[in-house]
């Protein structure tokens, strides 16, 4: 074959380009497809949250806890937990859900991510999910405030998955303190 029937070597080059561009669309289309997350699904009151799995440090059964005067509302108090001191936060308060029981015998999840740590209370543990990254849809535009803030989105069954990393780096959370 001669230059001319296969064609110029910047004509080559193109050819050889777009081919690249479109397998590496492909592949990325795939893999978004095929992306999914490991949650942790519980319960505050009726509703159903998921935080994923890479934030949880443990699950804990609080047996014990010592509340703290002076505090926004949505601290509960500190907990023990194996001589490490914890902030435990009440996610009822902080999204306005009704909490009817006493936080004692329930469970708190503690989350962590580089040197910032704390719990939070839930009423039950539902179990880990599999939850495909196309599956989850923004938030809903009637979630207001800090909740909506909060959450990374929703699933079509009415799972709402907490972004892990804004509640561990919420100002109105988290306080920083210099001495």
């Amino acid at each position: 074959m001669t230059e001319n029937a296969i064609g110029s070597p910047n004509k080559k080059k193109e050819i050889l380009k777009n081919r690249a561009e479109k397998l590496a669309k492909l592949s990325e289309t795939q893999n978004t497809a095929n992306a999914s997350i490991k949650v942790l699904e519980f319960k505050l009151a009726k509703e159903s949250y998921a935080i994923e799995l890479r934030y949880i440090q443990e699950v804990y059964r609080i047996k014990d806890f010592t509340p703290l005067p002076t505090v926004p509302a949505f601290v509960f108090g500190l907990i023990n937990v194996r001589r490490k001191i914890l902030s435990v936060i009440d996610l009822h308060v902080l999204f306005g859900i009704p909490r009817k029981e006493e936080a004692i015998g329930k469970k708190a999840i503690i989350i962590q991510k580089n040197d910032m740590e704390f719990a939070f209370l839930t009423d039950d543990i539902l179990g880990v999910e599999l939850i495909q990254l196309d599956a989850i849809q923004p938030t809903l535009p009637t979630l207001i405030g800090i909740q909506q803030e909060l959450l990374r989105g929703i699933t079509v069954d009415g799972l709402a998955i907490l972004d892990g990393e804004k509640l561990l780096t919420d100002s109105r959370i988290v306080v920083n303190e210099s001495v």
